[in-house]
């Protein structure tokens, strides 16, 4: 074996690729390009140039196995074979002697990896060498895997399992949305559930739901809520009460009154069906200490002894206001109050028949709503919440048909705060909900920012960083941010209960997280940040994706006047949509990419002195927005492996590469 000593590198005007570190038992198949006096020479690695001094005399032109030997002040390097063995090899041989030199056992897999990392020159050893092989038998395809390694190298990221596992989810591109869809759906129709579950659905649901398909989902609820709430104005609770009507979860033809006493009625013709939940549960008692009541109002017989029964229960729960009970109990109008058992013989012999009361002649009406108010103020999830619609109204069809009507409902009055169909009771409640569920303006910077800050921050991507300044850290904030999705996914993933599929869809979740936080990294004196989000534009579910890279100024914080951000969006009828802008002191150019350029140019050609003004007043200079038609398939493909590997990762000297 023949020796050499690398001495320091060649500073010419070549680009030189000044992130190669030695480490020991790393071989490289470099090339000496020149022969020096006083046995120094030119070795070519890659794309460094080092001046080595020769211990032992090599050929210029020819090239070596090279194996880093010990990296004390110079790098020592041992030549592994003779040049000529080197130099007049195929690719394939020289991978056979590259395994052969690493001592692995020689296949397939070993020779299409050793050929890989030849032919990208990059540095191996034979740890590196043998986790590159087991990883990419985990990979469905050789060569996704082997472009993840390339990225690894490039990115020069730790060699990890966990890095690769996670850039690999990264570039198999399949959309963030439908993944976190995919999971809401598992996690709704799984049998069981924990705490867990129950958070995480509402964050999907915060995350991938349209804005209509959120009304849908909570809309009703938040109008419940409003009908029962002790805190309700009458108005509004009246108002509330129509809507419920109006939208169908209530039959029109009952009263208030009528529809309380029915839901007590039902339940003893009926029965309540079997507790599951701790809500149906008590609903169960309540209905049933109701049911007793009803039945000593029609006797005649123990009425204020069912009544105390009532009372009791409700004072015992949360929620509920405590006076006005003990009124009901104490107070002097309790016998005319109640319905006399002649009041009760009137009505017709089929209970399943609504009940023709004065809702001003009993108490019955007002202690159901008092459970119902209960009920509903424990019930903070709204996975809990959802099944109390389910006891209101068993027909699931009706049940769905009526969140439908009210997501409608809603966004009708939003657009149209006036329109005349509404009553203004109705009208009262709509505002309320409304304003809970105000739509994104698209059209405005301010607003979309917003929105995406706060998806970032629910998808839980600052997550680590809050954990690495716990101690600095606001309580609260710390608290909130362990709800938020990435926290929240890796804790069922410590839960055993949950099934396999679940599981693992979660954990390719968390990899294409952590992948994003990977690729948004500080590298010399570059930002770049990586950010795939899902939106939600009407009932269009995508992905947004950023890329931006960037100087960083000398006191560490982003250099507004020089950067790179580009834009990637799939639109319902646009398709496709790249937006390249990059900021040259402070001089802005932007280009769309689009297939239906033309089409979009004369759309926005009225907009773009307004640009050009705006940016003005942020003392931005607008040198021009062109709009290209390149997104063909060749150019996708381009494009898909540039959202999964930014280029702008890498640093080499003074050479910024985006």
């Amino acid at each position: 074996m023949q020796f050499i000593t690398m001495g320091a590198q060649v500073h010419t005007s070549t680009n030189v690729d000044s992130g190669l570190a030695f480490k020991v038992g790393q071989i490289f198949f470099g090339k000496v390009n020149k022969i020096y006096p006083n046995q120094i020479a030119e070795v070519r690695i890659g794309n460094q140039k080092l001046i080595s001094t020769l211990e032992a005399p090599l050929q210029a032109g020819e090239r070596y196995w090279l194996q880093v030997q010990s990296n004390e002040r110079k790098p020592v390097l041992k030549v592994l074979d003779t040049p000529h063995a080197a130099q007049t090899m195929n690719m394939k041989a020289a991978a056979q002697q590259l395994i052969a030199h690493l001592g692995i056992t020689a296949n397939a897999e070993a020779a299409e990896l050793a050929e890989f990392l030849m032919r990208n020159q990059f540095p191996i050893t034979k740890d590196s060498f043998q986790a590159a092989l087991h990883w990419l038998k985990l990979t469905d395809s050789s060569q996704s895997g082997l472009e993840t390694i390339k990225t690894m190298y490039v990115q020069q990221l730790p060699f990890v399992e966990d890095i690769f596992k996670a850039l690999l989810a990264q570039s198999k591109g399949e959309s963030l949305h439908n993944m976190l869809g995919d999971l809401l759906g598992r996690l709704t129709s799984a049998s069981t559930g924990t705490a867990t579950t129950s958070q995480l659905k509402e964050v999907l649901e915060s995350l991938v739901l349209s804005k209509q398909g959120h009304l849908q989902e909570t809309g009703l609820l938040r109008l419940i809520s409003q009908w029962a709430s002790s805190d309700a104005s009458p108005d509004l609770k009246a108002g509330a009460f129509s809507l419920l009507q109006k939208v169908g979860l209530i039959s029109s033809s009952f009263s208030e009154a009528e529809f309380l006493t029915k839901l007590v009625t039902d339940s003893q013709i009926s029965g309540v069906p079997q507790a599951k939940t701790e809500l149906a549960m008590k609903w169960q008692q309540g209905m049933q200490l109701l049911a007793d009541y009803k039945t000593a109002l029609r006797n005649g017989e123990h009425r204020i002894v069912h009544l105390q029964n009532v009372t009791n229960w409700l004072a015992e729960q949360q929620g509920v206001s405590k006076a006005p009970l003990t009124n009901l109990v104490q107070g002097q109008q309790l016998a005319t109050a109640s319905v006399s058992s002649a009041d009760f013989a009137q009505q017709p012999a089929n209970l399943a028949a609504p009940l023709k009361i004065n809702p001003q002649q009993t108490d019955l009406p007002k202690l159901t709503m008092n459970v119902m108010e209960m009920l509903v103020t424990e019930s903070e999830s709204k996975s809990v919440l959802a099944s109390f619609l389910h006891l209101l109204n068993p027909n699931h069809s009706q049940v769905n048909g009526a969140k439908e009507a009210l997501a409608n409902q809603l966004l009708s009055f939003s657009q149209n705060p006036s329109e005349r169909s509404v009553l203004p009771h109705e009208r009262a409640v709509l505002q309320v909900l409304a304003s809970e569920f105000q739509m994104i303006d698209l059209t405005k910077g301010t607003a979309v920012y917003s929105h995406l800050k706060d998806i970032v921050k629910i998808l839980g991507l600052q997550f680590e960083h809050v954990l690495a300044h716990a101690q600095n850290a606001n309580p609260a904030a710390l608290e909130e941010e362990l709800v938020t999705l990435k926290p929240l996914l890796l804790k069922l993933l410590q839960e055993q209960q949950h099934p396999a599929g679940i599981k693992e869809l979660a954990e390719q979740i968390v990899n294409r997280l952590t992948a994003q936080q990977i690729m948004s990294q500080e590298n010399g004196p570059l930002q770049n940040v990586l950010l795939t989000l899902p939106l939600n534009i009407g009932k269009y579910e995508t992905d947004v994706t950023l890329q931006w890279s960037g100087r960083r100024t000398q006191e560490g914080g982003i250099d507004s006047n020089y950067c790179r951000i580009l834009f990637y969006l799939d639109l319902e009828q646009l398709k496709e949509t790249v937006i390249d802008m990059q900021v040259q002191n402070r001089v802005i150019k932007v280009v769309v990419m689009n297939e239906q350029s033309e089409i979009l140019e004369n759309m926005a050609r009225p907009y773009i002195g307004l640009l050009r003004s705006s940016l003005a007043q942020l003392n931005y200079k607008l040198s021009g927005v062109l709009f290209e038609n390149t997104l063909m398939k060749h150019e996708k493909e381009k494009r898909n492996q540039s959202t999964s590997y930014p280029a702008a990762g890498s640093y080499n000297g003074v050479d910024v590469r985006i």
